[in-house]
């Protein structure tokens, strides 16, 4: 179990006087046990909106407002991806997600992807919560997600295709929904 109160003080101290130091050293954990694994090189580079800090075993990687607003298909937000190789490659004990509270225009599209971005949060917490931890300031932010309360819920479409011989409209539902069959993995 964490010790909360001992962590905040810490992470709050961190944050405040935070330097590229930590992601430095992230980085460098990464990188030395990929290469001790595999045996190759590989080049990171960490989103401009995304910062870490280490706590013993622990790694705190925390967003910035700007970031959580962005969309979900940029590198900004994308703390899935980096949860898991903090994880896997940096070796570390739990990952803890934090962000700061944006503040959003009502009905713009970065309120959109602030709650899709605490629905994703919600779901990665649920799936990896033996080592995934949302931080104590964050926790009170995912009361503001929406989906929750939502009785329905509806796929959209893109409202522009990008590539023109796809099909479009009901078609394109069918192609995205049909079975695929994978014969390796």
């Amino acid at each position: 179990m964490l010790n909360w109160e001992w962590m905040g003080r810490a992470f709050n101290f961190k944050l405040n006087s935070m330097t590229n130091d930590d992601c430095n050293e992230v980085l460098r954990r990464i990188k030395m046990s990929f290469k001790k694994e595999v045996g190759e090189r590989r080049n990171l580079k960490i989103p401009g909106g995304i910062k870490f800090v280490i706590q013993g075993n622990d790694v705190v990687m925390h967003i910035s407002s700007f970031a959580v607003g962005q969309n979900m298909q940029e590198d900004k937000a994308s703390f899935e991806g980096w949860a898991l190789v903090l994880k896997r490659w940096g070796n570390f004990t739990n990952v803890i997600l934090s962000w700061e509270n944006p503040t959003l225009e009502t009905g713009s599209p970065h309120e959109g992807h602030y709650h899709r971005f605490l629905f994703r949060v919600d779901c990665f917490s649920n799936h990896f919560k033996s080592w995934f931890v949302i931080d104590q300031s964050s926790q009170a932010l995912m009361s503001e997600m929406k989906i929750r309360g939502a009785d329905s819920f509806y796929l959209n479409k893109p409202s522009k295709n990008r590539n023109v011989s796809l099909p479009h409209g009901k078609n394109a539902l069918n192609i995205q929904c049909a079975p695929v069959q994978i014969d390796h993995l």
